[in-house]
């Protein structure tokens, strides 16, 4: 319930379709699929629970994790709790599935919310943030070399213009 506004937000910061469709696939399929797999693996291996732990916490904040990693959670809890007795708990408790669930409903207010601003305008400010950077912020040419041709052409299309009203 999260994901559809989240992804929606995220396509304003790319301008064109085919790079935001790439990307958000990749985010999602990176952080949703491998993501959840690999803190699975280092929750169970002795040397990386902690870290594991941890990186479980921190992948909350992106919602297509928190989708994925209750279906991989509920697939192999046997596993899990084999190696570590100490997370048997009830399967809605908040270090389990129900972490996730909450964290869904916070990412659907929080990401429609976002939209909200988005839509009315009032983060348009955020479009003028790259031009703070000089580097991005480009002068005007003005002392132009112009060819004889594109001078004749300018010429011509401004006298047909003249000529037209």
């Amino acid at each position: 319930m999260g994901i559809v506004p989240f992804t929606y937000a995220s396509s304003f910061v790319f301008t064109n379709e085919n790079v935001a469709q790439t990307v958000t696939i990749f985010v999602h399929f990176a952080i949703a699929g491998i993501g959840s797999i690999a803190t699975f693996i280092m929750r169970v291996i002795e040397q990386t629970m902690i870290l594991g732990d941890r990186l479980h916490w921190w992948l909350k904040l992106v919602p297509s994790f928190c989708l994925t990693n209750p279906i991989m959670y509920m697939s192999s809890k046997e596993r899990l709790f084999a190696t570590r007795p100490e997370l048997q708990a009830d399967d809605m408790d908040i270090s389990l599935v129900g972490g996730e669930l909450m964290a869904l409903a916070c990412h659907f207010g929080f990401w429609c919310i976002v939209l909200i601003l988005i839509e009315i305008g009032a983060l348009s400010f955020l479009l003028k943030v790259p031009l703070l950077l000089k580097k991005n912020r480009i002068q005007p040419k003005t002392d132009l070399d112009l060819d004889e041709d594109v001078l004749a052409e300018e010429a011509r299309v401004g006298s047909e213009v003249a000529s037209a009203k």
